[in-house]
């Protein structure tokens, strides 16, 4: 069966995925006993070698944009390193989050754990576009909580004409502060947790429901 998350699950993964910018490591984790949950979570582009990582789609490897793949490597070798595997139960399920750049390398990070560990779901915001049909096709069975901010620009790169597609349909946040700029200020972490915190907390059965992406965005428009 499909791992599914709850709204505060979700919120979790949220504050995570803004805590990682204040590491020294590209990624965090958590572990959540009261849920049988292990959290990853993967910072976004936070420097210069971030960006060339970014500008990398012009190279793919298995339909995978080839720096999100490179960075999803290097994240797997820092895991094993930390040894905190051997510490995490094997009826834990496993929750790949991150925003921006840590969100697709969350996505690419999945496709090469999903032969190893079957119970894994995303939750992504403001990821861009992370590779092509057959990389979708390879995660057609795997829960993915894609989150879109407002006018946030970077899910629609890289584009789409390079054969880059998303893997799961989106769960649009709606913007909170219409303004100048809104394609770069709606990138921001810090955003996306006040859209998903207000969204909740205005439907509040879906705190404690857990709810597959599609059935979560219907529960939240009251359908």
């Amino acid at each position: 069966m499909r791992r599914t998350l709850s709204g505060r699950q979700l919120i979790q993964c949220a504050s995570l995925c803004h805590s990682v910018y204040g590491e020294s490591d590209d990624w965090l984790w958590h572990l959540s006993h009261e849920d049988k949950l292990f959290y990853i979570a993967l910072k976004g582009t936070d420097d210069l070698g971030d960006w060339k990582t970014n500008l990398s789609f012009l190279f793919k490897h298995e339909d995978t944009h080839d720096g999100f793949k490179r960075n999803a490597w290097a994240i797997i070798v820092n895991i094993l390193l930390s040894g905190i595997m051997n510490v995490v139960d094997k009826d834990y399920g496993i929750v790949l989050t991150g925003h921006s750049l840590g969100g697709a390398t969350a996505i690419v990070l999945a496709d090469l754990l999903q032969n190893y560990y079957s119970d894994l779901v995303l939750a992504t915001f403001g990821a861009p576009r992370p590779g092509g049909r057959r990389l979708r096709n390879r995660l057609l069975g795997m829960n993915h909580y894609r989150f879109v901010y407002g006018s946030d620009l970077v899910p629609s790169a890289p584009p789409y004409t390079n054969g880059y597609v998303h893997t799961h349909p989106a769960i649009h946040l709606d913007d909170l502060e219409v303004g100048f700029c809104d394609i770069i200020h709606d990138h921001r972490m810090s955003g996306y947790i006040l859209a998903l915190e207000s969204l909740l907390h205005q439907k509040e059965s879906c705190m404690h429901a857990m709810l597959a992406p599609q059935a979560f965005w219907s529960h939240l428009a009251g359908l």
